[in-house]
């Protein structure tokens, strides 16, 4: 959250789709082997590159994404499921084009959310506005832990904003009770 100011996201070059179908696209990915290599900004921009790219084209052709790396791609963005192969530094993919059109589509970080709490535009209307801490929970439900756990955090803090949650239906309903326990206003996407 931001006091003063909305944070100005960085402006990344997207590729421009070549007019023909491509059944092959081969990314060399960068890999800092050290600490936080999944933190690198070129290492995302070049996936999300990739995978606007396979998305680019209409119907549902096969469309297979090679990466040269020797660390693992983003396993939200190219899913363990849609790995065809691995041989040494080489990874081959075979997306879910429809699912990946839906994730491409998604905000990339907190600066595409984030919203100054005091606005210029804000016009006082007799209601207070109302806000809520939200995030997305899909693919895995091993983040179930996680989301209690900042659930807890947040109150603890002595925030009174809602808490809402988006979740798939790999969560299951066991799951879905202890988030609303821990707080969450749960609701299902697709």
């Amino acid at each position: 959250e931001e006091e003063t100011e909305v944070p100005v996201c960085p402006s990344l070059p997207s590729l421009v789709s070549p007019g023909t179908r491509l059944n092959l696209i081969a990314v060399k990915l960068p890999c800092k082997n050290g600490d936080n290599w999944s933190r690198d900004v070129a290492r995302l921009h070049l996936q999300l590159a990739a995978a606007g790219l396979a998305t680019s084209f209409k119907g549902n052709y096969p469309v297979y994404v090679l990466f040269i790396t020797n660390c693992f791609p983003i396993p939200n963005l190219f899913t363990c499921k849609e790995l065809i192969g691995r041989e040494g530094n080489v990874w081959l993919y075979r997306p879910n084009l429809s699912v990946l059109r839906e994730k491409v589509q998604l905000p990339v970080g907190s600066c595409e959310l984030a919203l100054p709490m005091r606005g210029k535009e804000l016009v006082y209307n007799g209601n207070a506005p109302r806000e809520a801490y939200a995030t997305i929970l899909h693919s895995a439900h091993v983040y179930v832990c996680g989301a209690i756990a900042a659930a807890q955090s947040i109150r603890m803090s002595g925030s009174s904003r809602d808490l809402v949650i988006l979740v798939d239906e790999t969560i299951s309903e066991y799951h879905k009770s202890g988030l609303e326990a821990a707080g969450w206003k749960v609701r299902k996407i697709q």
